[in-house]
């Protein structure tokens, strides 16, 4: 399952943002929250963890519906 998410990363996935230095894998650990309103209410979250590991849970929007997800990510690609 793959979430949107309202911080830094979905700036630079939907190219609405361009680095200007290289950025540092390390500073995209942590929680990141998944939004439809530009932060005012969060539905979901996404905690990065340094060892490749991803926790992911929430409520689905205009539901009762939860999710938690445990996955493993890879940071690729050109990130600077």
């Amino acid at each position: 399952m793959k979430l949107s998410i309202f911080l830094l990363p979905l700036a630079f996935a939907s190219g609405l943002l361009q680095a200007q230095e290289a950025i540092d894998p390390d500073s995209l650990l942590g929680v990141w929250g998944t939004s439809q309103d530009q932060g005012e209410s969060v539905w979901g979250y996404d905690h990065y963890h340094a060892d490749g590991t991803v926790k992911s849970w929430g409520t689905f929007p205009d539901s009762i519906a939860d999710f938690r997800v445990d996955g493993r990510y890879q940071i690729s690609g050109d990130l600077g």
